[in-house]
């Protein structure tokens, strides 16, 4: 028989029973990866096609997302999923970190549209649960979720939420023939607001199964967290006697109907009041026959006397529905982890929960790159530098890269048109299919391993490496639970300084953007200047008028003056407090000018690696240089050169050749982890771009920009900006 379906909202169906997912997410035994993918297939073969699912179980939903993908929507699958925020995060959590939570597992599912989120809160003390529903509520008003839900929630609160008008369909709660504590006030208040209950526990971890049926009870250490969790369940119901008592009850049960144990038990939990499915979480397809009996299954009036007599026998539980794991110093509280999210790093995790969980020894692999193009215009209209050149539109490449462990990093690479440095928009996507199929299977926590597979791989051409780098130090920030800027060598102050950069024009209208930028909080502007020298010299003057105490001017040529104009340029100047970067095309006519001027000196394009940066410094070639992290392949090698130039005593401005927010990103770990004294500056290109292609990036503040405080970059990058992928390597 095949398993029934149910509405549960409009447009939304679900099979009775549901495949659940925690016991994919660790403390269950080592999962193999292509073997669940299978299993998950003989499920839905078998007409269980609805897959639950937690932001908070590692790895869950990008497997679900993987198989998902690989059916390609033949048959259609369900996707139920949680938002469980910290608990130490509940006083702070803000719309915005809502929003972001939902984005990221829409990453990690690969879909524009959540079929259903289910919401729990641990600390009722903090009565902020409605307020965050709410906002819950706009992500759906917004088409990102298609159906609310709750998980594990009490009574009284449940009913606040849907009192506050939001549209909860489901309630996800433990309930068994052990636990009836949602039978009571939970049912009333679902019957009456036409809630229905998904269920999980139907089975107690196993327990409820032929297997523990006149055996002794297990001895301590439990083989997994499930065994753990619904043993310390028994003990509520009486102790293991009064265990084995209901076991034979459902025994001579099962006998009358030649199933299992199991299968009474899951058919008593679907056949109570507003129970629209049972979640199982079955490891592997061998239980589906079993599962495939219960919908088959018909209990008799005199079955359900007969477990109602086992249970009246009973000693508990008692309470409200989860009432009891709420209580932290409690047996069943001490086994919660109450700070699994990605917004917690391992310096808050609670001591009852083993670092081990988060910083997993096992190898992760690359299993997947993807690449996706993006537009970026201006805000401005248009960039021009020297030698007449010019971008309206830049173009963009976002790189993910995806694991074996569910984790997602991201990363991002625009060159600055085709015309600045040997890099271009194509020949990223290009190299990327070249680099590619070498890195399925390494670890991308392995920075300087990796990039040493990408340089064998792939000879030069290192702005097609800094995309993967950057993403990977996005992994790897997450599964350590730490900021990129903390894995870099540490969070410098509360922020830094931000530079803005003024495009060519007239010297008026350059003055006047630059004061127009400074009162929105900058006090460091880098004028494009290297066309005409007496034009140049003006436009220096001009800016230099309308600057303050405090303020720096940073001439840039970009190497558009030829040795001779940059003399003049130099010349026309000398009165002028002004820092000259990069004048020239070649190192040695920079050094002649360098030579020739008592201004401050940038080098820029001519840094490209650790030892022209050894050689100026060995020539006092510069007082400051400009690292630009694709010009170097990325955040591995940029951090190479910081920690040199730091060593010499010489300044730096971090950032890159242009980007948006994940580039942005990026910079803001590099720079907020350089020592404030060397810092000159940095640079938020996402605020000179009119589109946002992530949630989380930094924005700028009075000229200033901060790096996340989360895990990672910090980023979720907006799959709907995204669009499809231009590049798949797997």
């Amino acid at each position: 028989m095949s398993i029934p379906r149910i509405a549960i909202a409009p447009g939304h169906r679900i099979s009775r029973i549901l495949k659940g997912g925690w016991q994919l997410a660790g403390g269950h035994g080592p999962i193999d990866r292509a073997a669940a993918l299978d299993d998950m297939a003989r499920f839905v073969d078998a007409g269980i096609t609805t897959f639950d699912c937690a932001d908070i179980y590692p790895g869950v939903e990008a497997l679900i997302g993987e198989f998902a993908r690989s059916r390609h929507g033949r048959p259609a699958i369900q996707v139920h999923t949680k938002y469980v925020p910290d608990i130490d995060t509940l006083a702070t959590l803000t719309r915005r970190d809502v929003e972001a939570a939902i984005d990221r597992s829409l990453t990690r599912l690969g879909v524009e549209q959540l079929d259903l989120v289910q919401f729990h809160w641990w600390n009722y003390g903090v009565p902020r649960f409605v307020e965050v529903a709410r906002w819950l509520n706009e992500c759906r008003s917004a088409g990102k979720i298609a159906n609310l839900a709750a998980t594990n929630f009490a009574t009284a609160p449940l009913r606040e939420i849907l009192d506050a008008g939001v549209p909860i369909v489901t309630h996800q709660v433990q309930y068994s023939v052990l636990d009836r504590r949602p039978s009571g006030a939970m049912t009333a208040l679902c019957e009456e607001k036409g809630v229905h209950l998904l269920c999980y526990g139907g089975v107690a971890g196993g327990f409820l199964s032929d297997r523990f049926l006149d055996r002794p009870s297990p001895a301590e250490p439990l083989d997994n967290r499930s065994l753990v969790k619904y043993r310390l369940m028994i003990d509520e119901v009486g102790g293991w006697d009064r265990f084995q008592e209901m076991l034979r009850v459902l025994r001579a049960i099962a006998d009358r109907h030649d199933v299992s144990i199991s299968a009474v038990a899951l058919r008593w939990v679907l056949d109570q009041p507003r129970v629209a499915g049972a979640i199982v979480g079955a490891r592997h397809a061998g239980h589906v026959a079993d599962l495939c009996r219960v919908a088959s299954l018909t209990l008799t009036s005199t079955d359900r006397a007969d477990i109602a007599l086992a249970q009246d026998a009973a000693a508990g539980p008692s309470g409200d529905v989860y009432e009891l794991e709420r209580v932290p110093g409690g047996v069943h509280g001490a086994i919660m982890r109450y700070t699994l999210n990605a917004g917690s790093s391992v310096r808050n995790l609670s001591p009852i929960i083993p670092k081990c969980d988060v910083l997993d020894l096992t190898p992760m692999r690359i299993t997947r790159i993807l690449a996706y193009r993006v537009d970026l215009p201006l805000h401005e209209t248009t960039y021009k530098w020297s030698g007449g050149k010019s971008v309206t539109v830049f173009d963009s490449t976002v790189v993910r890269v995806e694991t074996d462990a569910g984790i997602v990093g991201h990363g991002e690479i625009c060159p600055l048109g085709p015309f600045y440095l040997p890099a271009y928009a194509e020949g990223v996507r290009s190299g990327i299919r070249e680099l590619g199929p070498h890195l399925i299977g390494a670890d991308p926590r392995q920075l300087t391993k990796l990039n040493g597979v990408m340089d064998a791989a792939l000879k030069g051409h290192a702005y097609v490496k800094s995309g993967i780098d950057i993403a990977c130090w996005d992994i790897l920030g997450q599964f350590a639970g730490l900021p990129v800027c903390e894995l870099l060598g540490g969070r410098y102050g509360d922020d830094f300084h931000l530079y803005r950069a003024i495009s060519q024009e007239s010297p008026d209208a350059m003055a006047a953007r630059v004061a127009a930028y400074r009162a929105e909080g900058y006090r460091r502007f880098q004028l494009k200047v290297g066309g005409d020298p007496d034009v140049d010299i003006a436009r220096i003057h001009a800016v230099a008028a309308v600057l303050q105490p405090g303020d720096r001017l940073i001439a840039d040529a970009n190497t558009g003056w030829t040795q001779h104009e940059a003399m003049r340029a130099v010349k026309g100047v000398r009165d002028v407090d002004v820092y000259l970067e990069q004048p020239c095309l070649s190192y040695e006519e920079c050094l002649s000018v360098r030579r020739h001027t008592n201004h401050p000196f940038v080098l820029d394009e001519n840094i490209d690696g650790l030892d022209v940066l050894l050689r100026a410094r060995a020539d006092l070639a510069m007082d400051v240089v400009n690292l630009k992290i694709s010009k170097f392949g990325g955040l591995t090698k940029t951090r190479q050169a910081r920690d040199l130039c730091a060593s010499m005593g010489v300044a730096m401005t971090i950032e890159d050749s242009w980007g948006g927010d994940i580039v942005t990103a990026a910079i803001a770990h590099l720079a907020h982890s350089t020592p404030t004294p060397l810092l000159f500056t940095s640079t938020d290109f996402n605020s000179y771009v009119t589109v946002s292609i992530a949630e989380g990036a930094p924005q700028r503040v009075n000229g200033r920009l901060a790096a996340s405080t989360k895990p990672g970059l910090g980023i979720t990058p907006r799959l709907n900006v995204l669009g499809a992928p231009v590049v798949v390597v797997e």
